[in-house]
């Protein structure tokens, strides 16, 4: 399986000794500006991080000015291409980010209506279908609103998500989830507790992909850190 590159050194929080090969700020700036979010399957809230990334270089006061442009650009684009209302409210207030009333009234209005055709879908598969398509109805309004960015709502929903999860395989799922939320606000308890989670999970039970997440969610530019002996 191939691994999962995260641009933000996240993995420094877990592998503190390869801080000494962490390359240039100016590095840094234009390798972000070249990364697609890509990943598969297993990379579906990559572009968070990817974005995630791009504000913690935009932080550093050394950055040049013309770093900052492009990368003030990539944020804004990535904001507006998945609504991220609340992450684009809080940029304006802190003078990384213009904030356009109109933009932002717009945002907030196309997550209004997603969420309400999302409880209509759950209202219909909790009337007419089973336990299944009730979990599933769920999860997407979950996956949606950590794509959106609103942490304390995907937070709660996938809480919702996980009391009608019986696999052990799919409530490590949702537990990645948690973390990548965790990762990409800087959520240190969150992040904390959602691993506590994951470790008891992987005790419980899991396949081999699953069990090979975290190392891969921590990777850039070195071989993957094997978590757990294949079967």
């Amino acid at each position: 399986m191939t691994p999962v590159s995260v641009p933000f050194p996240f993995y420094l929080l877990f592998f503190p000794g390869r801080a000494k090969s962490s390359p240039s700020l100016a590095a840094e700036a234009k390798r972000g500006g070249e990364m697609d979010g890509g990943g598969g399957e297993d990379g579906k809230q990559q572009p968070h991080l990817v974005l995630a990334h791009k504000l913690f270089l935009l932080s550093q006061p050394d950055l040049d000015d013309l770093a900052k442009v492009g990368l003030r650009d990539d944020v804004l684009a990535a904001v507006k291409s998945d609504d991220m209302a609340a992450l684009y409210e809080s940029l304006g207030a802190s003078g990384v980010l213009e904030t356009d009333a109109a933009l932002l009234a717009e945002m907030r209005g196309r997550i209004e209506e997603e969420t309400r055709k999302f409880d209509e879908k759950i209202a219909d598969a909790e009337e007419n279908l089973g336990e299944s398509e009730v979990r599933e109805a769920h999860l997407a309004k979950s996956l949606y609103f950590i794509r959106v960015g609103e942490k304390e709502k995907a937070l709660e929903q996938l809480k919702i998500t996980e009391g009608k999860t019986v696999a052990v395989g799919q409530k490590m799922d949702l537990v990645f989830y948690a973390l990548q939320i965790g990762l990409f606000h800087m959520d240190f308890d969150l992040i904390s507790k959602s691993i506590d989670k994951a470790k008891i999970l992987f005790e419980a039970g899991g396949d081999w992909e699953r069990k090979q997440r975290p190392p891969q969610m921590f990777y850039l530019d070195s071989p993957p850190i094997p978590f757990a002996d294949p079967p």
